[in-house]
Formats: structure tokens, sequence, C-alpha cells
């Protein structure tokens, strides 16, 4: 998740943007590959181009063995130990699978990254997006209610510190509060955002 979020993903905005050298910089920690010539853009385009459509359509898989396969940058050191671990588990080390615990935690790890292969990459940009502050509303960890198809939220007083329902009362006339009043606005707003920078609600 990390290579994704944190190396692939801005590396191809990069790209988008026409940032070639920030793009280099994101994908190879060794350094910007050689272009000697046009055969090797055509080759960086046609694997920048297959990336970037099976991050539309594909899954993690699908873009997980695209980067695993070509040979044009690195940074993938930790990402192909641990698809060779969670491919072929019972051939990683023979000692520490001997025991049974063992042994269920590496087919338990191989498991759960066969299922991550079958997530679509779609929903990893949008989990992206909300980690980057993508989305106005959020618990206070980003977490909670996730595992669940539809969650229902109940507005009550609740607390004498954080009395939301009549910060959606002020909320149209937000611009106009001072003081104490403004204080209690900005603290109930902030409860229900996923932190409490003070940006507002669309």
């Amino acid at each position: 998740m990390a290579f994704f979020m944190d190396t692939l993903e801005p590396a191809l905005l990069h790209h988008r943007n026409k940032r070639y050298g920030a793009m280099f910089d994101a994908l190879d920690p060794r350094g910007r590959p050689p272009i000697n010539s046009s055969a090797d853009k055509q080759e960086w385009m046609a694997s920048l181009t297959k990336l970037g459509e099976a991050r539309k359509t594909g899954t993690v898989g699908d873009v997980l063995d695209l980067c695993l396969e070509q040979q044009l940058f690195d940074g993938l050191g930790k990402v192909r130990e641990r698809h060779r671990k969670a491919v072929s588990p019972s051939g990683t080390d023979p000692q520490a699978v001997s025991d049974d615990r063992a042994a269920a935690r590496a087919a338990a790890r191989s498991k759960e990254y066969q299922q991550l292969r079958q997530v679509p990459y779609a929903e990893l940009l949008a989990l992206s997006e909300h980690l980057g502050g993508g989305t106005p509303f959020a618990t206070q960890h980003g977490v909670k209610g996730l595992e669940l198809n539809r969650v229902l939220a109940v507005v009550s007083k609740g607390h004498s510190r954080f009395q939301i329902p009549e910060m959606l009362a002020n909320f149209s006339r937000r611009d106009e509060l001072m003081d104490k009043e403004l204080e209690a606005f900005i603290r109930a707003r902030n409860l229900n955002r996923s932190g409490s920078d003070g940006g507002s609600i669309p």
C-alpha cells in the first residue's frame, strides 16, 4: 500500500503533469535512469501507458504485476520480497514454517495477499484520496463504520462541550458568529471532521 500511495501514484501524477524529472526521482531511489535513444523513450511510454490503463480498469494485482515485470525502475525491493513470500510461503524459510502456528501465519498472509490482489485499483485510489483529505466528513480516526454497507448517524446533544444541534442551526450564519458562540460552533464542527484544522464543512 505504501508503494502504491507514496511512490507509484505520485510518479504517475508527475508523468501526467509532464514533470519527468520528478517522476524519475519518485520511482527510483538510485537516481534517474539513462535514456539514450528514442527506443528507450518508447519503452517508458509503453510501460507508463499500460500502468495508466490498469489503474483505471484493473485490480491491485494487475497494477502490481506490471510493476514487478518491468525493468525500467527499481524501488521495489520490499514489494518483491513480500510478493515472493506470499506466493510461496512454504519456500521462504523452512525453519520458520516448521511449526503449526508459523505455517498458519504464513498461510494467512498468503490468503490476505491474494485477496488484496483482487481489489479494484479504483478502491485504492479512493482510499488515497480519503487519507489525503479528499472527503469532507469522517470519524476522528477515519475508520469507524467502514465494515458496514449502511451507517446511521444520530445527532444529539450528548456532551456539554459539543452542541451539535446548535452548530447545525447556526451553520447558515456562521460568518456572523462571535466570541463564545463562535468558539462553541468551531468546537462542535471540528468534532464531526477528520481533524481540527478549522476548515469549514461545505
